[in-house]
């Protein structure tokens, strides 16, 4: 079996900020103990009518590299794969520290203990006071969501928020500006920074608010309040979310998931896309489909899946239509941790042909892993937990980079496409350049 190059990186809490990811190169012994995984070329993205939508993400990618100040805004969307951050957050890192230049902002980051669930890992947020909230994959929730797809609500009349942009990562973000989105209903409720760096830039009115703070000085640790002015019966304070940048030119990686979500869910968000035209996209990442999927087959509608997903997608071209798109086909999973899932086949059916369709890429993560009832395999070699839904720290790990190896594949054939290009082009006779014409 032949090796294959990979971008394996150590864990989070080893690494150090400045350090770079090793080249790491699998010897026969490592792809044979999990044999299961579709090594060699199915570790590519599938391309259709010889598809270069990627190749203007990869130029300014080459540009940012070259010196350019300019900027590629990346989202990524799932469910609780995607909320927990950790194959999304390797993915970022791999970007921010191989490439040199390329570290931008932190972006668009949820408070995810407002709602009562999980937060990822590597910010770290520290509340005060009492906070209520929700998902829009509760059906039962009933809310004004955005972006996240959660919310967190308060009426005290102090609440915070500490947010610690650097814990546990290994590229270090600071930010000398704060954009909170957010829905105050009756008009009593104000922010402020306990950094009296932070004053108040602007004040954006419309469907939803949106004040920005601005710094001289970069933080890692940024302390806002929400404070309530008057002592009446109000409704909450509505937290939509919150982006931090520092102005640097690079990549900002910004990752949307909430446990449970499904394109159904997402369409409950009203301001998904208002808020989403505040900050355009440049790469949109869909990882939607697990939680469609998760039912009997005869319960499975696919043309709503589809339907779903290209009403997504069309939206989000309406905002930018340049936006590239990469389509990952969801992980093989068990359904109530005992019946293969086949409704995946169908959804790995419905996107490749809409990325025919819309001529844009496949990631096709469940033909990697191993097909319908791989999960098990993942399982008993201790790549997913018992659920066989989600992954372990080393699975998402072993995501991360098939994802990875696929992009540097896409790259490499782009970069030797653009040389074989230059390579066609004639060269000039300086005699010609300065003969004259009749």
């Amino acid at each position: 079996m032949r090796k294959l190059v990979f971008y394996i990186f150590c864990t989070l809490s080893t690494l150090t900020f400045g350090q770079q990811f090793d080249e790491w190169e699998i010897d026969t012994a490592w792809i044979s103990k999990y044999d299961f995984i579709r090594f060699g070329d199915t570790v590519q993205f599938k391309k259709f009518q010889d598809s270069t939508s990627l190749d203007p993400v990869i130029d300014k990618l080459e540009r940012i590299q070259a010196g350019e100040p300019l900027h590629l805004n990346f989202y990524h969307i799932g469910g609780s794969h995607i909320q927990a951050d950790v194959y999304s957050n390797f993915i970022r890192s791999y970007l921010l520290n191989v490439y040199p230049g390329c570290g931008g902002n932190r972006g668009f980051v949820f408070p995810y203990k407002t709602a009562n669930t999980n937060n990822p890992f590597n910010y770290k947020v520290i509340l005060s006071g009492e906070w209520e909230g929700g998902r829009c994959s509760v059906f039962k929730d009933t809310l004004l969501w955005g972006l996240a797809g959660v919310t967190g609500g308060t009426t005290d009349s102090i609440a915070g928020l500490e947010f610690d942009l650097d814990r546990k990562d290994i590229y270090h973000f600071e930010s000398d500006t704060v954009k909170i989105y957010y829905k105050d209903w009756d008009s009593v409720y104000t922010w402020r920074s306990k950094d009296t760096n932070f004053k108040i830039v602007e004040y954006i009115r419309g469907d939803f608010e949106t004040l920005i703070l601005g710094s001289e000085t970069h933080k890692e640790l940024i302390d806002l309040e929400v404070v309530k002015h008057d002592t009446g019966t109000y409704r909450p304070i509505q937290v939509l979310g919150f982006e931090f940048t520092s102005g640097a030119p690079g990549i900002t990686y910004n990752s949307i998931g909430a446990n449970g979500a499904s394109f159904t869910s997402y369409t409950r968000c009203e301001l998904f896309y208002p808020m989403l035209q505040r900050m355009p996209p440049d790469v949109f990442i869909m990882s939607v489909g697990t939680n469609d999927a998760y039912m009997k087959p005869a319960k499975y509608d696919s043309l709503k899946y589809a339907t779903n997903l290209t009403n997504m997608m069309d939206s989000i071209l309406l905002i930018n239509p340049n936006c590239a798109f990469i389509l990952t086909v969801p992980n093989d999973s068990y359904y109530r941790r005992k019946y293969k899932n086949p409704n995946t086949i169908q959804q790995e059916n419905a996107i490749l042909a809409i990325a025919k369709k819309y001529n844009c890429v496949v990631w096709d993560f469940f033909e990697i892993m191993g097909g319908l009832g791989s999960a098990q395999d993942w399982y008993e070699n201790k790549l997913m937990p018992y659920d066989r839904i989600h992954f372990t720290r080393q699975g998402y790990r072993i995501k991360a980079n098939l994802f990875i190896e696929a992009l540097e594949k896409y790259r490499r054939d782009y970069l030797q496409r653009k040389d074989e290009q230059r390579s066609e082009i004639p060269d000039e006779d300086p005699e010609d350049l300065h003969s004259e014409k009749n």
